[in-house]
């Protein structure tokens, strides 16, 4: 895990705001793993002596010029009420389960994806179709719903 130095955090920062049009100061300490994956601390809570192989939360990944938030990170990020990049589904059961939802609408960078009041991470729009990020492991195998 390597920490971003305050230029690097706020390039992170810049292209989130970019992103969703939103004016986040996230004070968090941040760092990267070696396969781009963003993690962050809670200032308060960090001590520099620390040595650990694995801290934080898992937040984005950063890939391309490009940030693909994780389902906590877009959370995190809905709270500051982005203007653009949040799209609404409404076929949440195939969605929890994984599966990229078809969908007419045109390519689109990462963004923020909600179901009603709930944000369930983030998504790409490519080829008229919804991709799905949600990691296996936090797939459902089945879904019963009731509005």
């Amino acid at each position: 895990m390597k920490p971003l130095n305050s230029k690097e955090v706020k390039a992170v920062i810049k292209k989130i705001n970019d992103q969703f049009d939103i004016e986040a100061e996230l004070n968090y300490y941040f760092f990267m793993n070696n396969k781009n994956r963003l993690y962050i601390v809670n200032k308060e809570y960090f001590n520099e002596n620390m040595n650990v192989k694995h801290i934080g939360m898992y937040f984005a990944e950063y890939k391309n010029d490009e940030i693909r938030l994780s389902i906590e990170g877009a959370q995190l990020i809905y709270n500051f009420e982005p203007k653009k990049n949040v799209f609404e589904i409404t076929d949440i059961e195939n969605w929890l389960k994984g599966n990229d939802l078809e969908i007419e609408h045109e390519d689109t960078t990462f963004m923020i994806i909600k179901y009603k009041d709930d944000v369930l991470g983030s998504g790409k729009i490519k080829n008229n179709k919804l991709l799905n990020y949600i990691p296996k492991i936090r797939r459902l195998k089945s879904v019963f719903l009731t509005d």
